[in-house]
């Protein structure tokens, strides 16, 4: 793992997206002048400000997508120069009118962006009257943000940053002096074989209260504390999005006291989907003792509980169970109110899926079937082989996360990344006999998947992304720390 404070003294200069300025004749533009042509003369002339309009998008990197409700600002170069105001549609367009001629800066705000505590320079742009103008600006990049705040940490499909601020429950600033934790559980094997091993680290805030993790397990389920002094927060169960940045802050406040400022309420109700409510449902917050359920009318009070950004777990029977963090203001602002919604537990029957008997008898034989059913690694049979319609085997593979593929002199080759983020090439089993080229990074002289097993031969394929997830006969043999992948070939 690798922990790293955020060094908030340098400040994050990313570069936005270029503006783009686009000419367009604007036909109109001696009525907005007030001038009125005569035999070639100007006669006539109403002086009004020389303006035109400033039309752009928004767009949201780390989502992939524009920005709805961010809220633009223009601002003229000189003294006393004026500000424009816009905010972007569902579509992340903004327009502003009557915009005077000149130069100007460009930049937007918006509760996402802000999160991640990144001061965002502004854009450069001119405003001609003879054109529309139109700017885009954009968040930072998941690679970008990564790269600049995890600066020794791995960019690639599987970095990760953990970002925000602790802040106090009850007046919601930024506290200095702040330590956060993290922890997660893996599987490792041990002498008494496969056993669950907790890991985890500490990492100081900064002096104005902003903290960064990086190179935690994308696909781990993640346990956050923060304390300052004698005040903490309770534990907060976390996990990655899908590009693997994730910005939450941390509320902390003195967990046993008398004072006003540890005291909070929580209140809200438990509805479905359709927005009716759900009786009997059972509510608990982690490290408070109690529980509570919800009335006839599906709504629940925790009288008196700890401040801070605690875990809500909810219970109804019928529904599938949640889980979220929840941030509980203390003190003035101490009563806080909350709704739930819960989804009905989808009741499926098991399914019936008829396979190639020689097939299914062979991955029976090898084991296939009772690792696939142990919960770990992934696992592709030859029937969704078949379906994905790819050329190679090594294609195939590449669409799986974590995954990688450079190009070789002939073909292409299949990497991972090894606990520490290092590229590194797979031992590759095919029907019991092993093929490694000693994790190296080489690209010519790693293992050829697509010569070892064409997809049309595959029975089916076994995916370990570390080596601690691979069985013992698999893993036992090789002393890189990468992955393993299993291939199995069906009987000609």
């Amino acid at each position: 793992m690798i922990v790293r404070a955020w060094q908030r003294r340098i400040a994050l200069r990313i570069a936005l997206l270029a503006a783009v300025i686009v000419a367009t004749p604007i036909s109109h533009a001696a009525a907005r002048l007030g001038v009125a042509a005569e035999g070639g003369r100007v006669v006539g002339a109403v002086i009004q400000a020389r303006s035109a309009s400033v039309a752009g998008v928004v767009y949201d990197s780390l989502a992939d997508s524009p920005l709805a409700n961010a809220d633009v600002q223009l601002l003229g170069d000189g003294a006393g120069a004026r500000v424009y105001n816009a905010r972007t549609d569902s579509a992340g367009r903004f327009v502003v009118d009557a915009v005077a001629e000149g130069n100007y800066l460009a930049g937007f705000f918006h509760p996402r962006v802000d999160s991640l505590g990144i001061d965002i320079p502004p854009i450069r742009f001119a405003v001609a009257l003879v054109a529309r103008t139109e700017i885009r600006l954009a968040s930072p990049s998941r690679r970008t943000i990564i790269a600049s705040l995890c600066p020794t940490a791995s960019v690639g499909d599987g970095g990760t940053l953990l970002m925000g601020a602790v802040r106090d429950a009850a007046t919601g600033d930024r506290l200095s002096d702040a330590v956060v934790s993290v922890q997660w559980t893996t599987l490792a094997f041990r002498d008494s074989g496969l056993a669950s091993v907790r890991q985890g680290g500490v990492v100081p805030a900064t002096p104005d209260g902003h903290f960064a993790v990086c190179g935690l397990p994308l696909d781990a389920d993640l346990t956050v504390r923060a304390a300052a002094g004698s005040d903490t927060s309770g534990a907060v169960a976390l996990q990655f999005p899908t590009l693997g940045i994730l910005a939450h802050d941390i509320l902390i406040a003195p967990r046993v006291s008398e004072a006003s400022s540890a005291s909070a309420t929580l209140t809200g109700q438990v509805v479905t989907e359709a927005g009716a409510p759900v009786a009997r449902a059972e509510l608990s917050l982690w490290g408070y003792d109690a529980t509570v359920r919800t009335t006839a009318t599906g709504v629940f009070v925790f009288p008196k509980v700890p401040g801070g950004s605690s875990t809500l777990e909810v219970r109804a029977v019928g529904f599938e169970p949640v889980r979220r963090s929840v941030d509980l203001r203390s003190g003035e602002a101490g009563s806080n109110v909350l709704r739930v919604v819960v989804a009905r537990a989808v009741r499926t029957l098991a399914p019936v899926t008829v396979f190639d008997t020689r097939v299914s008898a062979l991955l029976r034989r090898s084991g296939f079937e009772q690792r696939r059913t142990g919960g770990f690694g992934r696992f592709v049979h030859a029937d969704e082989l078949e379906k994905m319609h790819v050329a190679s085997t090594t294609t195939a593979l590449a669409r799986f996360p974590g995954m990688l593929t450079r190009a070789a002199s002939r073909g292409s080759r299949i990497f991972m990344r090894d606990p520490k983020g290092l590229i590194c090439s797979p031992t590759v089993w095919v029907d019991g006999a092993p093929y490694s080229s000693a994790a190296s990074a080489d690209v010519d002289a790693v293992v050829d998947i697509d010569v070892l097993a064409d997809p049309s031969r595959i029975a089916g394929i076994e995916i370990y992304q570390r080596i601690s997830q691979a069985p013992l006969q698999f893993a036992g043999t090789t002393k890189s720390a990468c992955g393993v992948i299993v291939i199995w070939l069906k009987v000609e």
